[in-house]
């Protein structure tokens, strides 16, 4: 009502500008007008109409001069003028709880931009996604819903001061401007008796499209929370109960409470679409409904807003769950990437998809692992060797690219400002195919993210005092911000000079004394960590494995990988801290160790060692070993396997990775983040 009082003191100060009402008149009006609530529902009673009551009971505060009020204007010039101020009112707060979805939506995909998880369609494992990646997709829609709520709230912003049909008859057009404009409204440009109500129904189908888009993540969030899945589940206050049958439960009741206001604002959009259908200039059939449908709406979506928005805000999310249910469809996740290998390899669709059907069918049957099942199939492996299927599993390579590619924009930021690029310098001794295998990965890699490399090849019996004298000039060069020397070197050179000659903030290997013992230390930030040991971290890490009060064990106590591993487990870290033990080859009855693990890392060196019966099932498994076996059907004789008997503990296991395309594509990531760290603190 104070509205309509608002309105009606405007449209006289109009005309007392136009010389229609005496400035005395106006001033007894706007200090003596108002109006009591009670009063104009006792009139109202007995007349049947709101704006004569409310103007019976404002005429009885201003007095005589009251006749000057309401003059020319008819009820809907006030009733629908004051609806648009309400509905504007109210889209403004929409707007401002919208935004504050938002600013939560995006601080969790933020945090969940590298959480794996299965993107699922009809319900069933399609290609792995993040779960960043999914509330980055209702992100863009409220975004969308954000412009769509600004230009319905823009469409409302209309006032209409016409008089009856709204022809002006009784009233001047300037009247109505210099009401709406001091209201912040646009006059309507043509109306009848009232505002035309399509506009409210704009207003309305906007509300239901965006309690929609509402109810999709609920039910996403619902999906999800299901207990085959418990991937995400809504959270659960101290003290809260769930059932009064079934002490267990714990249900997502605010999101089947959005679920089911949604329905009634899309039910309430309907009945906006229909009041759009009025008699001639106007009935008021659309009265009585707009006096339920349009509070009902906005305050429903008002509370979906704020319900969801804290739901978001304290969504427990469980990636442990996602990692294994990603792994229940026994890598058929991968079965595009396998069909377009095939297709690249000269193989048309039609017979590319049959042979692949054939083996994700078998998969689906038998529970074994789709990468097993193309390894057994001669049809497969006739095109695909069994690295190029390795890699089409891999574990490694998503994360592994991440870093490189995190690295690749920082170098492309610092080149850009003028700076030079991050230097790598590689010293190779000898010509072991393996050794000359990993240097070309490096080197490649380094091309990749935009560093220099300096690669000095020397022969296998090269003086120790001639590769000193390459490792001293690196030294002195201050293009080079990292030196790596590949292992393992001739007999006739020791090791332990080679890494002492190195300087120790060079030393991107991590294997100097100063490093090592810094990392002892707990001195993270000041020091190079051996890269395979901070792969595997960083590896557990892209997958969501929380390591913190996990059991890892460890079976293998190179100074490589064993022993810096068991160092960075122990560190006392946010995603650290790990109870750690420590086998080798040596370690009496070592299954009642690796049985213990919830985190098992096999760095031993022995093909297939670690077997399925040694494993706590859950566990998780990284295998460091890379070695090579026979093969009769490789084009190379061999192939290369790890520690771990692959088909037979990924069966048990919560996760595994394969080798090869596992730890070692995180090794070179890990030397690339050296380099780059060891570059960053020279400029």
């Amino acid at each position: 009502m104070q509205h309509w009082l608002n309105i009606e003191i405007l449209a006289v100060e109009a005309r007392v500008s136009l010389g229609d009402v005496p400035r005395s008149d106006f001033e007894i009006i706007k200090s003596k007008a108002s109006f009591n609530v009670s009063r104009v529902l006792e009139i109202e009673s007995t007349v049947k109409h709101d704006i004569i009551a409310f103007l019976t009971n404002v005429a009885e505060h201003v007095g005589e001069s009251s006749r000057f009020i309401h003059q020319g204007l008819t009820s809907s010039d006030i009733l629908d003028t004051a609806l648009s101020l309400q509905m504007r009112d109210a889209g403004n707060i929409l707007l401002s709880d919208l935004g504050n979805l938002l600013d939560v939506l995006k601080l969790r995909a933020l945090e969940h931009k590298y959480t794996l998880q299965i993107g699922r369609t009809h319900g069933i494992h399609a290609e792995p996604i993040t779960f960043g990646l999914k509330i980055a997709f209702f992100y863009e829609e409220m975004k969308r819903n954000r412009v769509r709520l600004q230009r319905a709230v823009e469409g409302i912003c209309v006032g209409k001061l016409s008089g009856a049909v709204g022809t002006f008859e009784h009233l001047l057009p300037k009247v109505e401007e210099y009401v709406c404009k001091a209201l912040g409204l646009l006059p309507e440009s043509v109306s009848t008796q009232i505002i035309s109500r399509d506009r409210h129904a704009e207003y309305l189908t906007t509300l239901a499209i965006i309690a929609s888009s509402l109810e999709r993540f609920s039910v996403e969030c619902r999906h999800l929370q299901r207990t085959e899945l418990r991937e995400v589940e809504e959270f659960f206050s101290e003290g809260q109960k769930g059932s009064s049958a079934m002490p267990h439960k714990r249900n997502p009741i605010t999101f089947e409470r959005i679920s089911g206001l949604a329905r009634i604002i899309r039910s309430n959009a309907q009945a906006g679409l229909e009041n759009i259908v009025l008699w001639h200039e106007r009935d008021i059939s659309h009265s009585s409904v707009e006096r339920i449908i349009l509070p009902d709406s906005t305050i429903g979506l008002c509370y979906c807003f704020r319900a969801l928005t804290e739901s978001v805000r304290s969504l427990i999310v469980y990636p442990d769950a996602m990692i294994q249910n990603f792994s229940k469809s026994f890598g058929l996740v991968s079965s595009q990437t396998v069909l377009l290998a095939l297709i690249e390899k000269g193989l048309t669709r039609e017979v590319a998809y049959r042979l692949v059907q054939g083996a994700a069918m078998q998969s689906w049957k038998t529970n074994v692992h789709l990468k097993d099942v193309l390894i057994a199939d001669s049809n497969i492996t006739r095109y695909l060797s069994d690295e190029e299927l390795n890699s089409i599993f891999s574990k490694g390579k998503p994360a592994a690219n991440r870093v490189k590619n995190e690295i690749k924009e920082l170098v492309s930021k610092r080149v850009n400002l003028g700076n030079r690029p991050p230097g790598l310098g590689v010293i190779i001794v000898g010509e072991n195919p393996a050794s000359q295998a990993y240097v070309r990965n490096k080197v490649r890699s380094c091309a990749e993210v935009g560093f220099k490399s300096l690669l000095i090849e020397l022969p296998v019996h090269v003086p120790e005092s001639m590769l000193l004298e390459h490792i001293y000039g690196l030294n002195l060069d201050n293009t080079i911000d990292g030196i790596l020397v590949q292992q393992p070197l001739p007999t006739h050179i020791n090791e332990f000079n080679i890494t002492m000659a190195i300087l120790p903030e060079k030393d991107v290997d991590g294997f100097h004394p100063v490093n090592v013992g810094k990392l002892s230390l707990g001195r993270l930030n000041d020091t190079h960590v051996s890269c395979t040991p901070l792969g595997i971290i960083e590896l557990l890490s892209h997958y969501s494995i929380d390591i913190s009060g996990k059991h890892a064990v460890i079976v293998g106590r190179s100074n490589i990988v064993g022993k810096p591993l068991a160092s960075l487990l122990l560190q006392k870290k946010p995603f650290l801290n790990a109870t750690v033990t420590m086998c080798h080859s040596n370690t009496k009855d070592i299954s009642y160790f690796t049985k213990q693990a919830d985190i098992l890392i096999a760095a031993i060196g022995i093909p297939y060692f670690i077997k399925m019966p040694m494993i706590k099932r859950g566990s998780v498994i990284v295998d460091v070993g890379i070695n090579r076996v026979d093969d009769a059907l490789s084009n190379t004789g061999f192939k290369l396997v790890g520690d771990v008997d692959f088909g037979e503990v990924s069966r048990e296991a919560f996760a595994i990775t394969p080798v090869p395309g596992g730890v070692g594509l995180m090794t070179i990531a890990m030397l690339l983040r050296n380099t780059f760290n060891a570059y960053i603190k020279k400029l």
